[in-house]
């Protein structure tokens, strides 16, 4: 049986990140940037318009097998007390 799970990718990770490639057919699903880790990597870091951006890696087996970013919201909250 198979073991899947996600991890945050960190200073531990990020070079194996790196490694991540697709066959040629799958490249149209991908974005047009390359390479495409190393631009999600960098958005993650940067965090462009103040977006917060949280990168993670895609385990099998202990190995990495994929990657994504997720886009966090930040969400204000006012309270107002009495």
């Amino acid at each position: 049986m198979s073991e899947i799970c996600i991890r945050l990718i960190s200073s531990d990770n990020w070079r194996e990140a790196l490694e991540l490639s697709v066959h040629d057919e799958q490249q149209r699903f991908v974005a047009s940037v390359n390479p495409p880790v190393a631009i999600a990597l960098a958005k993650a870091y940067i965090r462009p318009g103040g977006k917060m951006v949280e990168s993670y890696g895609i385990y099998n087996q202990n190995k990495m097998v994929g990657f994504f970013n997720e886009l966090n919201q930040q969400i204000e909250v006012n309270f107002l007390l009495h």
